[in-house]
């Protein structure tokens, strides 16, 4: 049997404040991340899959392609993402918030255009990626607009929000959630489907029963050695107006914005290494088991990026250091192949997903810890062949809380910080094109603490951009993402989380939940107070954010 397959990459939600906050007035500002150029991963890796299994279960796979919504026409990208006149973006509700308002919207290809491609193409099965709780209403969106045209088509969804938290999306029309976005049993899921058999038995997958219960299966996660290399001959769909062919020329940003010069594209998301041994109580990650590829399978992998065009790697690893932290001299090695696989083959790399700092100190000869200088040479040493650049062109750092550690917070797996500006200066030196540093606000507002958190803030990260300035000569550029703690669906905070305020009710609108908007008591304050300390601290990053929702370009 054939079974036409779409990959459809959702719209971005916007988050636009009117309103006063930190001694400035704002109109329209955007204040949330606007992810448009970025990789969607997951659809290249179980079109693989689907490649490899379907046929098992008896069923030929007619994958058509991806449907990028998301990606605007070069002309309506930077700056101009939210211009006024902007046929990409669709306003969706107002939501009262600090004094102001926040404007909801949709960005990227209107709803119609995805009914008039699945009313063309009549696919039976359409694959959805659901990662962030602020994505969950413009999913249902999608979701009504697939069932109302095509209310047989079968909607297969993976991702860490809906596999955290299955019956919103269940009740919003997905047909069953894969609690991880490469299950191996796609294809016995699609083949009962299609012969209508119940989904009873099958591990690792969400779904409605038929007296309107929701089945959690436990989450079933394949061994990072036995995933396939991803698809990247996926053509993109029902999108005239792009005019490229394959799905993946559209990769041109990571969720730090645009690419500095020199770096080409397209790029890719990738990992080769999944989990954290570490508990913090904000990640999703927390306390998974830490699973590493063999050197073999990076040289495959990688090589197979390059073959495939790919210019530019974006690591999706939650900790790419902890082969070294974990695994000893045996991870160290697995490192060093890493990282001089990707300049042998002349690849560029980012690290969005951060880099500990405490994992480049070592113990010294005598005694003490001392930084790792040959662990930063070769994460952060860098090149230009042929004027395209090599190696390591920017990197997100969480110093998470440079600051008095709040009651009962933890922060074991940091290095003291006068520890963590020895290292911060050692990657400055090598001249590393842009670093953002990121820090975690609490939760709730505390009128006898909260305000010397603030200051205590204002003297470290202004002490840290200067060393940088200094240790690089100004050739590395500094933003800072100051964000707020947001209990996710599956962290620690999520289950102790179990009220928001009353004022206004509002707050518990999925589109507030990213971490750029206080949640917590007090929220007003924080907001003000944060919105202050961007401003004092990056000036340009923060106009930068406030137009086009790139916080670290």
């Amino acid at each position: 049997m054939q079974t036409k397959v779409l990959f459809v990459h959702t719209p971005t939600p916007v988050t636009r404040f009117t309103g006063r906050a930190g001694g400035m007035d704002f109109d329209r500002a955007n204040v949330g991340p606007l992810d448009t150029r970025t990789t969607f991963a997951s659809a290249h890796i179980l079109a693989s899959f689907l490649r490899e299994r379907l046929p098992a279960a008896g069923l030929e796979p007619q994958i058509e392609g991806i449907m990028n919504m998301r990606a605007l026409p070069p002309e309506w990208e930077g700056a101009n993402r939210l211009s006024a006149d902007s046929p990409y973006y669709r306003k969706v509700k107002e939501i009262p918030y600090a004094g102001g308002t926040m404007e909801i919207g949709w960005l990227g290809a209107p709803m119609d255009w995805l009914a008039a491609e699945i009313r063309r193409l009549q696919p039976e099965v359409v694959v959805l990626t659901a990662n962030f709780r602020f994505e969950a209403e413009v999913q249902s969106d999608v979701i009504r607009t697939i069932k109302s045209v095509n209310p047989a088509a079968k909607i297969l969804m993976g991702g860490r929000d809906a596999s955290f938290e299955p019956a919103y999306y269940l009740r919003a029309g997905t047909d069953v959630i894969f609690r991880e976005d490469e299950n191996a049993y796609v294809g016995e899921v699609a083949r009962r489907f299609f012969e209508g058999k119940p989904l009873e038995g099958i591990p690792g997958i969400a779904y409605l029963q038929a007296n309107g219960a929701v089945h959690i299966g436990e989450r079933n996660r394949a061994r990072i050695n036995d995933l396939p290399l991803p698809d990247l001959t996926l053509k993109l769909v029902g999108r005239p107006d792009l005019q490229v062919t394959f799905a993946h020329e559209l990769y041109t940003e990571s969720q730090d914005g645009p690419l500095p010069g020199g770096v080409s594209t397209p790029l890719f998301h990738a990992f080769t290494s999944r989990g954290c041994a570490n508990n913090c109580d904000f990640c999703t990650s927390a306390a998974t088991k830490y699973d590493v590829m063999f050197a073999e399978k990076v040289t495959a992998l990688l090589t197979h990026l390059t073959a495939n065009g790919i210019k530019t790697v974006c690591s999706a690893e939650d900790e790419v250091l902890g082969r070294i932290l974990w695994l000893g001299d045996r991870g160290r090695e697995l490192l060093f192949h890493y990282f001089n696989t990707i300049k042998r083959l002349g690849l560029a790399i980012e690290f969005p997903n951060g880099l500990r700092p405490s994992a480049f100190l070592k113990k010294g000869v005598n005694s003490g810890l001392v930084v790792d200088e040959e662990l930063i040479d070769l994460a952060f040493k860098h090149d230009l062949k042929n004027g395209a650049f090599v190696g390591t062109y920017r990197t997100f750092i969480g110093l998470e809380r440079p600051f008095s550690a709040p009651a009962g917070k933890s922060l074991r797996k940091l290095a003291p910080w006068q520890d963590q500006l020895k290292i911060y200066e050692a990657i400055a030196s090598r001249k590393i094109p842009v670093i953002g540093f990121g820090v975690i606000l609490p939760l709730h507002y505390d009128d006898s603490t909260t305000p010397a958190i603030f200051d205590e803030l204002r003297q470290n990260l202004g002490e840290l951009k200067a060393l940088i300035a200094n240790a690089s000569g100004g050739a590395t550029a500094v933003r800072f993402g100051i964000f707020c703690e947001t209990p996710l669906p599956g962290t620690r905070n999520w289950k102790d989380f179990t009220q928001i305020p009353s004022e206004p009710r509002d707050l518990q609108d999925p589109n507030l939940w990213h971490y750029f908007v206080p949640k917590g008591r007090g929220y007003s304050k924080m907001w003000d107070k944060r919105m202050r300390l961007l401003a004092d601290i990056d000036e340009p990053g923060l106009a930068s954010w406030l137009a086009s929702g790139d916080y670290a370009t």
